[in-house]
């Protein structure tokens, strides 16, 4: 669902319905400043988006407020939203709570009170803006009712004899029970193999909880534990949203002993929060093979969470290509509501780093060999013949 583009939507599809009274001037721009202001307040990778893209968002408040005022109906309103939070040049930050509601919203109704604030909020939407779109917003059916898609999994033994590759193309939620079912029938066929290889290379994420509850376990002994770390803007709005997540405060001055910060960091503006995670370990006793995390540039959000934790607890040799980064951590993206249009929009509402202190979102993830080929199939058979080499 992340990997589709609101901008599909905007201009493909048509417009079914009109707005009985359509909102005022006055009010787009009302709308206009709370989101404005939303950003300006709570979002906390400025410093990153002017060095990667070289765009100065903050200095651009009359451009945007001059696009909403040129907007002459509702259909442009939106539109004009959402190219404003496009120019934040990030993957998570987006107008999908409004288009896709009642999906996010059955979601986070199963999420636990940890994530109310975020249900809450998607409660008091409405389905004008998805009519309005043409897009077809309802809840998920239920995990019966998807179809399974075998070709997203590959367990394979591969010809040389002493390597294993799970093949993972995507975490997706509805999955995950026939995929780890398929896993764990594959794994006591290579309990005496010295490599395995979990090639999750273009692998865009999906749930967390794929690799979390079941796959790690599955092939841990022992209890893994890691910190992830996070800069959060100091925001009345952001303290009361993240109030039901276990954080423990940290000291700025403990981060600063870090060797890649990023300089805009600093005590005034940011609080500093660490999150501690354990993942239980299934195993009766410890699996016998290395194990290797194969990505590209392919892999983003909760398929770069399990990177990062790879990184951090070393539970496994992350190989290949720097990754597309923004999964660090297990915070979801924010949602806010506009006052008068009701459009929800989400975006990061932390900084999340990686274990030397540097910005997930900026730096990504650095695998711990590198290793280079013409697509991620050249890149799994070059680094096969490394392995293959050192057992002769």
């Amino acid at each position: 669902m992340r990997n589709i583009t609101l901008l599909f939507f905007l201009t493909l599809l048509p417009l079914k319905i009109a707005f009985a009274q359509p909102l005022t001037q006055e009010e787009k721009l009302e709308d206009f400043q709370f989101l404005f202001n939303s950003i300006k307040e709570n979002y906390p990778l400025f410093g990153e988006l002017e060095r990667t893209h070289g765009i100065k968002w903050l200095e651009k408040e009359e451009e945007f407020r001059n696009n909403i005022i040129n907007t002459t109906n509702d259909k442009e309103f939106i539109i004009a939203v959402f190219d404003i939070l496009k120019q934040l040049e990030s993957q998570h930050t987006d107008l999908f709570p409004t288009i896709k509601r009642n999906a996010f919203l059955e979601i986070y109704k199963t999420a636990g009170e940890e994530r109310a604030h975020w249900r809450r909020t998607l409660e008091q939407g409405n389905d004008y803006w998805s009519e309005l779109l043409g897009v077809e917003d309802k809840p998920f059916t239920s995990k019966e009712e998807q179809p399974y898609h075998p070709e997203s999994l590959n367990c394979a033994i591969l010809d040389t004899g002493n390597v294993a590759v799970i093949k993972i193309r995507s975490f997706d939620t509805f999955q995950i029970e026939q995929d780890i079912e398929r896993i764990e029938k594959f794994l006591p066929t290579i309990e005496d193999y010295p490599h395995l290889i979990i090639n999750i290379q273009d692998n865009g994420g999906g749930d967390s909880h794929y690799w979390k509850d079941h796959l790690v376990p599955l092939l841990s002994h022992e209890d893994q534990e890691y910190n992830a770390l996070y800069a959060i803007r100091k925001s009345d709005f952001l303290k009361t949203y993240f109030s039901t997540i276990d954080l423990k405060k940290e000291s700025f001055k403990t981060l600063q002993q870090l060797p890649a910060l990023p300089p805009e960091l600093n005590a005034q503006d940011f609080d500093f929060w660490s999150e501690s995670i354990t993942i239980k370990g299934k195993r009766t006793r410890p699996f016998q093979g290395k194990i290797y995390l194969m990505v590209n540039k392919g892999v983003f959000s909760s398929a770069e969470g399990l990177a990062v934790f790879c990184k951090a607890s070393h539970w496994a040799t992350v190989v290949g290509e720097v990754t597309a980064g923004d999964g660090a951590g297990s915070i979801d993206s924010v949602i806010q509501m506009l006052p008068n249009s009701k459009i929800m929009f989400r975006y990061t509402g932390e900084l999340a780093l990686n274990p030397d202190g540097s910005s997930n979102t900026e730096m990504k993830t650095t695998p711990d060999i590198v290793m280079d080929g013409k697509d991620s199939e050249d890149r799994l058979q070059n680094f096969v013949k490394t392995l293959t080499a050192t057992v002769n």
